[in-house]
């Protein structure tokens, strides 16, 4: 699985702009995800459908586990 991997404002930025991309919260979902700690960083987990819809800029910081 691959995970966005930056801080806590980082992670909050990305999820509000997939959120809006994809029309989230709706009736069915309520956001693309939240932030999970990491160490002293955040994760977002990124599926694989989505990875291009990320910029260059938050690609360079996926990671896989």
């Amino acid at each position: 699985m691959k995970y966005f991997k930056g801080t806590l404002t980082e992670c909050e930025v990305l999820i509000q702009r997939l959120d809006n991309f994809y029309g989230l919260p709706n009736e069915h979902t309520y956001s693309f995800g939240y932030p999970e700690q990491d160490g002293s960083d955040y994760i977002v987990r990124i599926k694989d459908r989505h990875y291009n819809d990320l910029t260059i800029a938050e690609k360079s910081k996926v990671i896989e586990k």
